[in-house]
């Protein structure tokens, strides 16, 4: 048989408990991960998808990811009471490529241990910066090892996607 098509979006349960007086699914955004490459594996990006308070939601919802390279647009996520955006419209949350809960999740603990080395004043200078370049070749590796491919996780990749989940979901625009 053959795999199943992507993009799609599949409906799962949520990561964390969520209300349950309010209106909220959850699900994969699937892609493929490099979509140059026909052969590319399917990496799944979750999504939460705030449903509005509206009795007749305005049909173009807000979308929501989190800026900054890594920081999570989905941890923590449980309730929607305080997004203004629901009193007219949905909320729609994407984890972006690589982030904490996407899988693959593109981290590197060593960098992240070395920062914490770096606030602390413990490495710096010249030091800092072979520390640095050292763990991200390392971490480059280990990720091209697992089976990473980081052509795949760029800005263009991360706009396909949004405008893939919002095809997948069923609306005209955001």
């Amino acid at each position: 048989a053959a795999p199943p098509a992507v993009p799609r979006f599949e409906r799962t349960t949520c990561a964390a408990e969520v209300a349950a007086d309010e209106r909220i699914e959850c699900g994969e955004l699937v892609v493929a991960e490099n979509r140059r490459r026909p052969d590319s594996r399917a990496i799944r990006l979750p999504v939460i998808v705030f449903r509005s308070r509206a009795a007749a939601p305005a049909p173009d919802p807000a979308v929501y990811m989190a800026g900054g390279p890594g920081n999570s647009s989905t941890a923590g996520r449980r309730s929607g009471r305080d997004i203004p955006f629901l009193d007219d419209r949905d909320y729609v949350v994407l984890e972006q490529r690589g982030t904490r809960r996407a899988r693959p999740a593109l981290e590197c603990p060593a960098i992240n241990a070395l920062r914490g080395e770096i606030a602390a004043g413990r490495v710096h200078g010249d030091a800092e910066r072979s520390a640095m370049a050292k763990e991200a070749a390392a971490c480059r590796a280990a990720l091209v090892d697992a089976g990473a491919d980081l052509d795949g996780y760029t800005s263009a990749a991360t706009a396909d996607d949004v405008d893939y989940l919002r095809q997948a979901l069923g609306y005209e625009r955001w």
